[in-house]
């Protein structure tokens, strides 16, 4: 596995955990919003 490969894999994981927490803030309202780290 390359690195190139390597780092896309990792900024898709990044942008999943993005849109969870994202999805998860969304229904719970009781949390910061901007708490989620933006995916680079």
């Amino acid at each position: 596995m390359s690195s190139m490969q390597h780092i896309e894999i990792n900024a898709m994981i990044m942008f999943y955990e993005y849109l969870y927490c994202r999805t998860y803030n969304y229904y719970f309202r009781s949390h910061r919003k901007g708490s989620c780290k933006t995916p680079q």
